[in-house]
């Protein structure tokens, strides 16, 4: 993806040094792109930034709550005045894996807490940085989604529990058709990207989750497309996922 400067690329929900957005943010730095990672937890995001920082990194680290109108708009004012555009916008803030719970015993106010970040938080963050985004002349936004999405298999799979967060993963699959459609006519590619079942907590490679590492990679495959790419779609590693 071509620009007279280095990308200028924005994710959410970086939280953790084990998670899927911090390795994400590794390894779009890593291509000489300039980062801002974003979380809640202002403390914790501006460590993290320092951390890839220190490993050469173009990164800061911002404070951003996706459920507040206000977070996201000052989030937009601070890009607007540092870089005058974003190119490209990775939605990784996602609400609580309820693999415990039973779907039937899920309380609803979890499944709206789910919905709030993974949905109306992916939402909002198009819509406050719609203007940054068509400021670029190759902008991109990938919605992390997930294999227990598919109709085809995926829910089924999950069993009786994960109901509230495939749910809200289904829905921001919609959003991310939706989107494709809102921005016909641009050069914007609106995506869905699955990482798979990574290893982010201890315990999980031994029973056969993959590597952080490939599923990041996942995500940047869908967030460098080239330009005429296409839009609309879920991918995993690069390939159609039926959904």
């Amino acid at each position: 993806m071509a620009q007279s400067e280095a990308a200028v690329a924005v994710i959410t929900g970086v939280s953790r040094g084990e998670g899927l957005g911090f390795e994400t943010a590794r390894q779009l730095a890593a291509k000489g792109m300039r980062l801002v990672i974003t979380a809640r937890d202002a403390g914790k995001v501006e460590a993290l930034a320092r951390r890839l920082a220190a490993e050469g990194g173009d990164v800061r680290g911002l404070p951003l709550d996706v459920t507040s109108d206000a977070s996201a708009e000052a989030l937009a004012k601070t890009l607007g005045e540092s870089f005058g555009r974003v190119d490209i916008l990775i939605n990784n803030a996602s609400g609580r894996y309820d693999d415990v719970t039973p779907t039937l015993e899920t309380p609803f106010a979890d499944v709206q807490a789910l919905l709030d970040v993974t949905l109306y938080g992916a939402w909002r963050m198009i819509r406050t940085l719609r203007p940054l985004l068509l400021a670029s002349a190759h902008p991109r936004v990938v919605n992390v989604t997930s294999e227990s999405t598919a109709f085809s298999g995926g829910l089924a799979k999950g069993g009786a529990t994960l109901g509230g967060y495939a749910i809200a993963k289904v829905a921001l699959n919609a959003l991310t058709v939706k989107m494709a459609s809102a921005f016909a006519g641009t050069p914007m590619l609106v995506n869905g990207a699955s990482p798979g079942w990574i290893a982010t907590y201890p315990g999980t490679a031994e029973q056969g989750a993959r590597p952080v590492a490939l599923g990041a990679a996942s995500i940047i495959i869908a967030a460098t497309l080239p330009d005429g790419g296409p839009t609309g779609k879920l991918f995993k590693d690069g390939k159609e996922m039926a959904w």
